[in-house]
């Protein structure tokens, strides 16, 4: 069959799949067709058969990437699109395999140069494959390892260490084999079930993170640093395997902890440096600091070690008016954002506490860890950005941020967006000094951190907060269920038309404030590179006048009726409620007569909105439909559950609505640039294109716009064309 992935086309059976680059004509030569389903796959392998003129693509890797993901061992049969036979060069075959990082299959009968003889594994009679240079050094580490007859322990790990296979690096290619990650476990506690080096070193198959996982036996689970480091320093554990996403990776990472022979816990990489518990100086320290990040400890018998019970936890007083961040806790009149393990900060991190708490008035306290710099411009980590934005925002009587370090990215949001104050220390010499920043942009420097909050504090002018107690509430929903239970919870308060002002208030407020001065930078602060546009609040707004304006309708609500993608549904003939935007905002489960998975339920509210928004009798307006489509799954905890990396799927749900209603309607709504559509596209999956390509054919044709338009849409949606 043909699949879709990442706008390129693939025609896949029985483990093979051949790739087919949009630009490449309809017609498939029998040749080549021939030469592909010739060819056999061995079992939990995909054999991938790519043109010469392709193995560059970013699809053919992003291609191998997905399948690695699914545990499979992806080979690739390079092919001569002219001639349609296989490639037997062996210097264009090496350079194949050196770019894309995967095996490469060998012709039966290729003569494979003398030099390289080492570099070809022999699965059978009939299948040769070389082999990446990564994978060649870890087996021929791992093959050392296994000659080494001294007794399994630290020593014997530190010998295997001061080899640096590849692998064992910070950062390893995520389609690269991870065998080496197994001579860890192995110098330390020799053979265990499933950790047989003489049968690893005999596969040709690539070791995956998942296998990894697999050998340790283990269940990984979230502990804070410094459990984990003193797990290992009190020598309860020897090892920790750490799985991952460090700040900036799209890929997760996997790395060893270990404890040497005089007890000091080290990283399993190359010099085996100590851990440094300022993560703010140690990119592997912030890996530990993640929220994502899980942990499997080993004791000395090699067996997993059940982690230690968390500590009970104290409740502290805390204002019944507080709304935090998923990613804040708050600890008496301060609430702490970043990492602030007890164990991991050093003498700056505890004065800065001990200055805060010692304040009468509600601050913040952020532990800095810094994000990839932009436009010269320091930032930080996306996580700590979006609590520190979410807390300020739902929480108006802060006045001030006290910060570990500078930082261009918080100063902005903390004085600009925001209109508090920031402070934060500075070395001169010898001497350390303290920075008040104010909304204004003025600095002003301090010997003692008390005197610059004191003044900081009277610097800060935020907007007074006058809004409900409900709404502001209500606004500071971590999810939509959440927010859809708080509303019921509250209806006869929020089903009000003074709820609904109060929303729209805020909105026009906000958009005040974007088109205020910058006075840190040149323009306007919507202007600002660290500007992130509010889609929330404008979606609560829609939600509360939608509900005030149906009324207590006895009515059925909105919802999908038909479960399958292909039906034409009719316009609507009822007003809309707000059962219709939660529905949609939250996925709500369907009975319908056939029934549908997870994501399909998605797509049908999808659908049911878009038509909801070109049914007039709804009175969902476009601007009114499309905030709501915008704000699905962007409240701080559905942000804060998703991977790293993850596909931008919403969003380009959202990106495509707009640009599927300026065709309709250029009054009304506006379109975004084909490069932004095309990225956005780019993230959906073929079951998303098919949903799009049939309710852009049906939802367009009675209000018959420009048929080159539409059909642009469904080309680009259907196949990235320009």
């Amino acid at each position: 069959m043909a699949g879709k992935g990442n706008c390129a086309d693939f025609v896949i059976d029985a483990g093979k799949a051949l790739f087919l680059p949009g630009s490449a004509p309809d017609a498939v030569g029998r040749k080549l067709l021939d030469l592909f389903g010739g060819s056999t796959a061995p079992p939990r392998t995909t054999v991938l058969f790519v043109s010469a003129t392709d193995v560059q693509s970013p699809d053919v890797r992003d291609f191998l990437r997905r399948e690695l993901d699914k545990d499979l061992h992806p080979t690739v049969t390079v092919f001569d699109p002219q001639r349609s036979t296989l490639v037997d060069d062996f210097a264009e075959l090496d350079a194949a395999r050196n770019s894309l990082g995967a095996d490469i299959n060998l012709p039966p009968t290729m003569a494979v140069p003398d030099a390289a003889a080492g570099d070809v594994v022999q699965v059978d009679d009939s299948l040769r494959r070389l082999a990446p240079v990564s994978t060649i050094e870890q087996r021929q580490a791992l093959r050392t390892l296994a000659a080494d007859s001294a007794p399994a322990g630290p020593d014997k790990l530190a010998r295997y260490l001061e080899q640096a296979p590849p692998g064992l690096t910070d950062g390893p290619d995520p389609t690269a084999d991870h065998s080496a990650l197994l001579g860890v476990p192995h110098a330390l506690f020799g053979d265990r079930p499933g950790l047989d080096l003489p049968t690893l070193l005999g596969s040709p198959g690539r070791v995956s993170l998942a296998d990894v996982r697999r050998v340790v036996d283990g269940q990984l689970t979230g502990l804070a640093p410094s459990t984990v480091v003193n797990e290992l320093a009190s020598g309860r554990a020897v090892a920790a395997l750490v799985h991952g996403w460090p700040p900036g990776a799209t890929e997760p990472q996997v790395r060893w902890l270990y404890r040497d022979r005089d007890g000091a816990v080290r990283w399993g990489v190359e010099g085996t440096p100590k851990v440094d518990r300022d993560g703010s100086a140690d990119l592997r320290t912030r890996l530990l600091e993640q929220p994502q990040t899980t942990v499997l400890l080993l004791g000395p018998d090699g067996a997993a070690v059940a982690p230690p019970e968390p500590p009970a936890v104290v409740s502290e007083p805390v204002r019944s008016t507080l709304h935090l961040s998923v990613r804040s806790r708050a600890s008496g009149n301060s609430i702490l954002i970043g990492p602030w393990d007890d164990d991991f900060v050093g003498p700056k991190q505890q004065e800065i506490r001990q200055v805060a708490d010692s304040s009468d008035q509600l601050n913040v306290p952020l532990n800095v860890r810094r994000g990839q710099p932009r436009d010269g411009l320091s930032t930080l980590e996306p996580a700590i950005a979006d609590a520190l934005h979410t807390t300020l925002e739902n929480n108006r009587g802060i006045r001030v941020v006290v910060a570990t370090e500078a930082n261009d990215q918080l100063t902005w949001l903390t004085t600009q967006r925001h209109q508090r104050a920031s402070v934060h220390p500075m070395d001169e010499g010898w001497k350390r000094l303290w920075v008040a920043t104010g909304p204004d942009g003025q600095t002003e420097r301090y010997s003692d951190p008390s005197d610059a909050l004191r003044r900081a504090t009277t610097l800060a002018d935020p907007l007074p907060d006058t809004t409900m107690p409900e709404v502001r509430a209500l606004l500071a929903s971590a999810t939509w269920r959440d927010a859809e239970a708080f509303f019921r919870d509250r209806i006869d308060r929020l089903r009000t038309p003074d709820a609904a002002a109060e929303v729209v208030r805020l909105v026009r407020q906000y958009t005040e404030i974007s088109s205020g001065r910058d006075r840190l930078g040149d323009g306007l602060i919507r202007d600002s590179t660290f500007f992130v546009p509010d889609v929330s609040t404008p979606a609560f707004a829609t939600v509360l006048k939608t509900a005030v304006n149906a009324g207590d309708d006895s009515k059925p609500s909105i919802e999908p009726r038909k479960p399958w993608l292909l039906d034409e549904i009719e316009p609507h003939t009822q007003r809309a409620d707000e059962n219709l935007l939660f529905g949609y905002l939250t996925d709500r489960p369907l009975n319908l007569s056939s029934p549908v998975g997870e994501y399909l339920t998605g797509l049908l509210w999808l659908r049911e909105m878009m038509q909801a928004m070109l049914s007039a009798a709804t009175g969902i307006t476009g601007p009114d439909g499309l905030s709501v489509i915008r704000a699905k799954g962007e409240l701080d905890g559905e942000r804060a559950a998703r991977t790293p990396g993850q596909p931008e799927q919403l969003r380009a749900h959202a990106v495509i609505a707009e640009n599927f209603l300026g065709i309709l309607f250029p009054d009304q709504a506006g379109h975004t640039g084909a490069e932004q559509l095309l990225d956005a596209i780019d993230c959906l999956t073929g079951e998303d294109r098919v949903a799009w390509y049939y309710m852009i054919k049906h939802m367009a044709k009675p209000f018959r716009p420009a048929e080159q338009d539409v059909n642009r849409l469904r080309d680009r949606i259907s196949n990235c064309a320009q």
